[in-house]
């Protein structure tokens, strides 16, 4: 019966992939393995720190019921962006045969400042107890000083002084004692004013009435002719009095008058009641004021966190100097695999790396420069090719040149011969 052996080493290459190692390469070197799979590890861990770190904010955000959802999405994603990060920053180094600062500093720099931005939701964790309690009594402080605050500028009794800064704190309430006294003391002017209209056109009216009775009645006197009965004069002076009450309206303005004494009791009487009841509106207004201060107040956010640990810390040399332990501890985690890696020095796995890296950077030179050289022949041979039918034809041409000339040439001779002996036979 056959059996398959397991991989043993299925994990350790997941773990090395992580970081970027090439496994046929590394078959080479199998010595090498433990180093980088640990390296692997080292990475996998800090992602998974990272993640852990950013629950221990979003868990307090409030998502209402998707709040483990939101959490464990952005755990993902974090912890995957601080994987990638790292694993970038290790593969790169891959083939580095000289550790040099300026290769591994600014690696290093972008570790560290992920360092702390990892680290200060583990601190804020760490110390969350202290935390939670200093907040607490920040608050209680803060709420002792808001409540002194509207009392002063609220006093039970609403004619005492008040502070002149105290118009941002005052409360508006509808049935206030200084509001009714407002009320009762424009409503008296109003019915002095009134009332002391009202006397006197009653007066003017009364006079003009008195002086219409005795005319009528004979009676003599100022402004009268002594004759009784109802004559000229009796008819007038009634009718300028009857004229003149309706002309002043004496009738509806006593009734107005008679209106503004019943309201001016019935705010008296309210006076009386909104002084009675006055402070417990205002303990009401105020205890909801500090209902209100509470709903604003409901969680503890991540900026007061921060906040409270920095005055928890200002006051305390042991919490400071456990709280920067522990964060330089998590920076000094997230800089690990760059400190490894440099520490650790060139490997051989690194050698035959830059190796394979310098030889293919050579084959591929050889094999531009082998190209340039083929397309160089080709050109080449192609402007050959394009040259040769027309020096042909000029080779031709030429030779037909030649030839003609030549073909002159012996015409030439030919006729310098006969002239020649044409001038022998001629006589003499």
């Amino acid at each position: 019966m056959l059996t398959t052996k397991p991989d043993l080493d299925l994990l350790g290459r997941r773990f090395r992939r992580v970081i970027g190692i090439d496994e046929a390469l590394l078959a080479q070197v199998p010595e090498e393995r433990p180093r980088y799979t640990r390296l692997g590890v080292i990475v996998c861990c800090t992602a998974t720190i990272s993640a852990l770190s950013t629950s221990v904010i979003t868990t307090r955000l409030p998502f209402g019921g998707l709040t483990w959802l939101v959490t464990v999405l952005v755990m993902v994603v974090w912890g995957g962006f601080i994987l990638t990060i790292d694993s970038w920053l290790i593969a790169s180094m891959h083939g580095a045969l000289k550790a040099k600062a300026r290769q591994f500093l600014p690696r290093l720099l972008v570790a560290a400042l992920l360092g702390f931005v990892i680290a200060e939701p583990l601190v804020l964790s760490v110390f969350q107890a202290e935390i939670d309690q200093r907040v607490a009594e920040d608050r209680e402080h803060e709420l002792a000083a808001f409540v002194s605050r509207w009392r002063t500028c609220n006093p039970p009794d609403d004619e005492a002084a008040v502070p002149a800064d105290c118009a941002d704190h005052r409360l508006n309430l509808a049935d206030s004692p200084g509001t009714v006294r407002a009320q009762l003391a424009d409503l008296g002017r109003k019915r002095d004013t009134q009332s002391a209209e009202l006397g006197r056109d009653m007066g003017t009216w009364e006079q003009l009435d008195t002086v219409a009775k005795a005319e009528c009645a004979g009676v003599a006197g100022p402004g009268t002719t002594g004759v009784p009965g109802e004559g000229p004069e009796c008819t007038r002076d009634r009718q300028m009095a009857d004229q003149y009450r309706r002309d002043t309206r004496l009738e509806q303005r006593r009734a107005d008058v008679a209106a503004l004494d019943t309201r001016l009791t019935d705010l008296r009487n309210q006076l009386t009641t909104a002084e009675a009841g006055y402070g417990r509106q205002v303990t009401s207004a105020i205890e909801r004021k500090v209902a209100d201060w509470r709903a604003s107040h409901g969680g503890i956010g991540v900026l007061e966190r921060i906040d409270a640990l920095a005055r928890i810390s200002a006051g305390n040399v042991a919490v400071t100097v456990a709280q920067w332990v522990f964060r330089l501890l998590l920076v000094l985690i997230d800089c690990l695999p760059v400190l490894t890696k440099w520490v650790s020095g060139a490997t051989a796995y690194d050698r035959m790396v830059r190796r394979q890296i310098d030889s293919r950077v050579r084959r591929h030179e050889d094999r531009v420069r082998h190209d340039e050289l083929v397309d160089a022949a080709v050109r080449g041979a192609r402007t050959a090719e394009l040259t040769r039918e027309p020096r042909a034809r000029l080779a031709e041409e030429a030779e037909e040149n030649r030839r003609a000339e030549l073909d002159r040439e012996r015409r030439r001779e030919a006729e310098i011969d006969r002239l020649t002996e044409l001038y022998r036979e001629s006589p003499g």
